[in-house]
């Protein structure tokens, strides 16, 4: 016989709005005028805190269940910029106590973009304009001149040679060797063989190429549609490179490194025939590098960690 605890799922409770001022300290919330909040697993509800003198109670545990919420304050006073604090605390029962109060302080200047973002923004506005830089299309190719040739699907050991843009703007890009290292039904992981050789091992990518196939192609197909398959090989490439890493300089590793990138450019059909896009669907993400050999240091652990979240999310980019 064993005993279990049934962990709640979380619930989402949006807070739209707010209100009171803004004081060093707000203060406590009266059951008199406090919203109690007991959701059943898988609930959610949304709240607006003028409704409830910006209070929202939660019940404390007991028993065997244990019940987790997921506390998002939403901001919709329609005024850009603006920020409102918000105060979670306990009471001598074990409750919990949300507290939103309006804030009249102005809003700080944003901060100056770090290099990551700047190269995403780069990129998205890229597939808007269908152009990535005046060197990488001077002079956009007819729609539909793409040959269509059947390219055979990879299998483990297969290598190929990429052409990867090095640069914020994608002026520069560089030839990349890349050797086949675990191959799925919907995804082929490509390695840079010049890539520091500390990177994950073929066990590792085989756990990726699961992950991608049973999980992550599933979810953004269904939500976003089905990607093109330009040169006809039924994968998606993922190249895996130290050539990502080097978009982040060293001394601009603690401000956000590039993790990944996709280029629309690669299955844009009007850059057939450009020498320097693959016609090709291919993810490109950094390598783990952990002694900082290439730039930022990186590890296997960390490496392994982010890849599942590279791939979801430029994989919707490819799609879309």
């Amino acid at each position: 016989m064993f005993a279990t605890r049934q962990r709640w799922p979380a619930i989402l409770v949006l807070f739209l709005g707010a209100c009171g001022v803004s004081d060093p300290g707000p203060p406590p919330c009266s059951d008199a005028t406090a919203l109690s909040l007991s959701l059943a697993p898988g609930q959610y509800t949304s709240a607006l805190a003028d409704d409830t003198d910006g209070c929202f109670l939660f019940a404390a545990n007991s028993g065997t269940q244990e019940a987790e919420y997921l506390i998002a304050p939403q901001a919709a006073t329609g005024v850009p910029g603006r920020i409102l604090n918000f105060v979670l605390a306990g009471t001598a029962n074990g409750a919990a106590a949300v507290r939103i109060e309006a804030a009249t302080m102005p809003p700080p200047p944003p901060p100056p973009p770090s290099r990551a973002e700047e190269f995403h923004s780069f990129l998205r506005q890229g597939e808007e304009t269908r152009s990535w830089g005046h060197q990488l299309m001077p002079r956009p190719a007819p729609e539909g001149a793409a040959a269509q040739i059947r390219v055979p699907k990879p299998v483990v050991g297969d290598f190929k040679s990429f052409s990867v843009c090095v640069s914020a703007g994608c002026e520069v890009f560089q030839q990349v060797g890349g050797r086949a290292r675990a191959v799925g039904q919907h995804l082929a992981i490509f390695v840079d063989t010049a890539a520091p050789a500390t990177g994950l091992s073929d066990a590792d990518l085989d756990s990726l190429v699961t992950i991608f196939d049973t999980r992550l192609y599933p979810i953004d197909t269904s939500a976003f549609g089905r990607p093109s398959d330009i040169n006809q090989d039924s994968v998606v490439m993922v190249l895996m490179t130290s050539a990502v890493n080097r978009l982040t300089p060293v001394g601009e590793c603690s401000d956000g490194v590039v993790l990944g990138f996709f280029l629309g450019a690669d299955i844009d059909p009007g850059f057939a025939g450009n020498p320097r896009v693959n016609h090709a669907e291919v993810i490109y993400s950094l390598v783990a590098d952990p002694s900082g050999e290439v730039t930022c240091p990186l590890t296997v652990a960390q490496v392994k960690r982010a890849m599942p979240v590279i791939m979801i999310h430029e994989f919707q980019h490819m799609i879309s």
